[in-house]
């Protein structure tokens, strides 16, 4: 007799199960049940707390081709240091910033605080000598057109991924 467990994960690696799954009234229902104990709600209108829906979130795995994924590995060090190398380019990231911080608060506070310590009143202190830690997350999506191979196409690198901190600590 097959352990609960292991019928669990045959039936998340199935992909006839997985597209069964996703049309399954009750189990959507379970998800959305779920996502509300947990506070994965969002709402339409900021003044209207009265009707909450679920936020978006991935109930089923997406596949992707092992090529791709192991393309997806081998760019996180390229764009790391490029990354790497924007930030300690400060003359060049002031310059190209400088129209955000007029209109965003938290970009502006970020670069207020980066001239504090880096800048000329502060002395010769190079970001290029201070141990840095970036951490990042590369988004990705896979374009599946018919008649094409399979690639990878890059959406975003979040330097800040601020949205959403609270649902994280759910643990869904």
């Amino acid at each position: 007799m097959e352990s609960l467990t292991q019928a669990l994960i045959q039936r998340s690696t199935d992909e006839a199960s997985l597209t069964e799954l996703s049309r399954d009234t009750y189990f959507l229902q379970d998800v959305a049940a779920l996502c509300a104990v947990d506070g994965i709600l969002m709402y339409k209108h900021a003044d209207d707390k009265l009707h909450p829906y679920v936020a978006p979130v991935a109930i089923l795995p997406s596949a992707v081709p092992s090529a791709l994924f192991k393309q997806s590995v081998d760019l996180a060090v390229p764009f790391n240091r490029l990354i790497d190398n924007i930030t300690c380019d400060l003359p060049w990231l002031q310059t190209n910033l400088d129209s955000v911080c007029e209109a965003d608060d938290f970009t502006r506070g970020v670069m207020e605080v980066t001239n504090q310590v880096y800048g000329t009143a502060a002395g010769q202190r190079s970001i290029k000598d201070d141990i840095r830690l970036h951490v990042l997350r590369s988004d990705y999506m896979v374009d599946q057109r018919e008649a094409q191979q399979p690639r990878l196409l890059q959406v975003e690198i979040n330097t800040i991924a601020a949205s959403f901190g609270s649902l994280a600590a759910k643990g869904l």
